[in-house]
């Protein structure tokens, strides 16, 4: 079975005639065959196969068709209820997030809201990258070299240890036991207990982002959390206390909230996202917008985060800790 069919299928049995699911994957998909990146997912699933044991997670793409495939653990679509019993999605504007919505009996939460747009019109190639053990890197070597000519790279690390790189095409995984299990790999999973999650981000996180930053005011859902990890991650030119001058939510945080707000201003899709990676990577494009205190803000900006990475670092931090077993 393709790469297609396998999504497709996987789509149908977990959100049957759902039109938002199959528009994006269809979208995704496109994008993966117009980029050639079929026999690089097909090599990630065999690996998965052959290492039956272990995760074979992606980070972070924000790709729904690589969830399906349990090749990330992000679910990116907009927060919603499901029900498992009649395989049916309700998605709701009331957050932007699941673990943000009311508990429904008999229904589940879920959706990480992260746009596909952003990263599918960049016209550049996502990079897949993967973490293993090294025990594993002569087997996954021998698979790749029956279709790929991959490269082989060393690099030595006084915190992470040795690790050995191997590439093909756009796809790198990195051989690191100290990444794998600190990071990585260790116990991750595509399905989370959203009370739980809720608890671990409340009062685990929630210490945290109070250690790292003074807040202005209480944090009260998941939504504020991104933004504040964002931003307290965000790098401006002139080193000015960010959270001071813009933690006002009208401030895009990440890079795909830079691209929205130049979609409402008016900017292409493929505009909107050369722009807006060019803003977060602080190469000080030419633009103009509406608002010039957000404009003088984009100005200051040297990074902003993919909003995926930030939501990436709330889940690993959860999954390695306890409170996902109870």
């Amino acid at each position: 079975m393709n790469i297609r069919e396998l999504v497709n299928n996987k789509a149908e049995e977990m959100y049957p005639n759902n039109d938002y699911v199959k528009e994006r994957i269809r979208k995704e998909l496109d994008y993966f065959e117009n980029h050639e990146r079929f026999g690089e997912i097909q090599a990630l699933l065999s690996i998965k196969e052959m290492l039956k044991d272990e995760n074979i997670y992606v980070f972070p793409t924000a790709m729904l068709s690589l969830y399906l495939l349990d090749l990330d653990f992000i679910n990116p679509i907009p927060a919603h209820y499901y029900n498992p019993h009649i395989k049916e999605i309700t998605f709701d504007d009331a957050a932007s997030y699941g673990v943000d919505l009311p508990k429904k009996d008999g229904l589940n939460r879920g959706g990480f809201n992260i746009s596909e747009d952003y990263t599918l019109n960049l016209n550049k190639d996502i990079h897949f990258e993967v973490y293993l053990k090294m025990k594993y890197l002569d087997k996954v070597k021998t698979l790749l070299e029956g279709s790929f000519d991959p490269t082989f790279e060393l690099e030595e690390s006084d915190k992470n240890g040795h690790k050995e790189k191997v590439s093909y095409k756009e796809t790198t995984i990195i051989f690191n036991d100290y990444s794998f299990d600190k990071f990585f790999g260790k116990n991750l999973q595509s399905d989370i207990n959203v009370d739980n999650f809720r608890k671990y981000l409340f009062d685990d996180a929630m210490k945290n982002l109070l250690e790292i930053e003074v807040q202005p005011k209480e944090v009260v859902s998941f939504k504020e959390m991104v933004e504040f990890l964002a931003l307290s991650k965000a790098t401006l030119r002139d080193k000015s206390d960010i959270f001071t001058k813009f933690i006002d939510s009208k401030y895009p945080k990440t890079r795909e909230d830079i691209f929205m707000l130049l979609r409402d201003e008016g900017y292409g899709l493929g505009d909107a996202a050369k722009l807006a990676y060019a803003i977060a990577m602080g190469k000080k494009p030419e633009f103009e917008i509406k608002d010039q205190e957000i404009k003088a803000y984009l100005d200051a900006v040297a990074y902003a985060w993919p909003k995926a990475t930030v939501v990436s670092i709330f889940l690993r931090d959860y999954f390695r800790g306890d409170l996902y077993h109870c």
